[in-house]
């Protein structure tokens, strides 16, 4: 759990680094690579402080959680393993919010999941589209869900999803 953030961190470093050394660095790269930065040590930092009330055997924090951030957050994070695979990743928000009462870093960790493993499915594929839809949905003001799909080919090959979750 905490491998990805801080991959994420060396990787914009790297990038940031790669970039002012070949003079390629572009008007507002920089204050973006830093935001990334930023975002991923919070991540880590949030991750850290999950680990520790799990090894306490403490209760999660269960608060309202917005999924679609978590989704947006775990999208920024494997970015640069996107761009580097050529996967295209599409997100489609649901028609109403989706906020869900969960632990945050757990939440995190199930999207991580998903994507990952879409992603791995992906790169087992040599040629054609490399393509990750993912959607959420929120059919009914207490029931909200996750689906992603990886198109292989112009053609859907797989579709995972979390099981919709009802709001208490």
């Amino acid at each position: 759990e905490i491998g990805q953030p801080l991959a994420a961190i060396l990787t914009n470093a790297q990038a940031v680094h790669r970039m002012a050394a070949n003079g390629t660095m572009q008007p507002g790269e920089l204050d973006e690579a830093l935001r990334d930065i930023e975002d991923d040590v919070h991540r880590a930092s949030a991750t850290m402080h999950g680990l520790r009330v799990l090894f306490r055997k403490q209760p999660s924090e269960q608060r309202p959680v917005d999924l679609e951030e978590i989704v947006e957050d775990v999208m920024r994070l494997l970015r640069s393993d996107f761009l580097a695979k050529g996967i295209q990743v599409h997100f489609r928000r649901a028609d109403r919010r989706c906020t869900v009462l969960g632990d945050a870093v757990q939440l995190r960790q199930v999207v991580l999941n998903l994507l990952v493993n879409a992603e791995d499915a992906i790169t087992r594929n040599t040629n054609g589209v490399r393509e990750i839809r993912i959607e959420t949905r929120s059919p009914s003001a207490d029931t909200v869900g996750l689906v992603s799909h990886e198109r292989l080919a112009r053609s859907v090959r797989g579709a995972r999803s979390v099981p919709e979750l009802a709001l208490p």
